[in-house]
Parts: structure tokens; C-alpha cells; sequence
């Protein structure tokens, strides 16, 4: 039961990291200069907003269920804390970076 219940919460932050990726990659690579500030890389930026917030609210329900377990907090705050450092690490790069493979620069 209880490495269900890892793997379920491994897989819901794994979400976030997914789009946050997908983010980065395309803004450096894919989104074009006279798009910027309009565009998919702002929907793509918000599909990473609307997955953070659900993995974030997910995490905190999963907290009042298992908070008396002191193993399962603890695994569930690494990997809290580890998805969150890997998005905003994705889209820090990804704003940096923006249009890095864009003719115009």
C-alpha cells in the first residue's frame, strides 16, 4: 500500500516537471522573437502555472491524509521540494534562454 501511494504522488509532480520542461525546451528553441510576450510560449507558461498550482494543492491534500505518518511526509517533502526546484530551474532557463534559437536576436 504504501509504495502505491509513492508512486502516486511521484506521478502527479511528475506532471509539473513534464510541462515545465516542455516549456523551457520550447522557448529556447521553438518560439519565434516577434511572438514574444503573445503566442504559444505564454499558453505553454500557463499550462505550467495550472500544473504547478494542481500538483501544489495535491501535494497539500496528500499531507492531511498521511501526516501522521512521519516516512510518508518526509518522502513526500523531497519530492515536493525536488519538483518545485526542477520547475522553477526549467523556467528560469527557459525565460533566460527565451528565443536563443531564433534567427533574430
Amino acid at each position: 500500500m504504501q509504495l502505491t501511494k509513492r508512486i502516486f504522488i511521484s506521478l502527479i509532480n511528475f506532471q509539473q516537471i513534464v510541462f515545465a520542461v516542455f516549456y523551457c525546451v520550447f522557448a529556447i528553441f521553438f518560439a519565434k522573437y516577434d511572438d514574444r510576450n503573445v503566442g504559444p510560449s505564454v499558453i505553454y507558461m500557463g499550462y505550467v502555472m495550472l500544473s504547478v498550482a494542481i500538483c501544489q494543492i495535491t501535494n497539500l491534500l496528500y499531507w492531511f491524509f498521511v501526516r501522521r505518518t512521519p516516512s510518508e511526509v518526509y518522502y513526500l517533502r523531497n519530492i515536493a521540494v525536488a519538483a518545485f526546484s526542477l520547475v522553477i530551474m526549467s523556467v528560469w532557463l527557459g525565460q533566460h534562454y527565451a528565443y536563443w534559437g531564433s534567427s533574430h536576436r
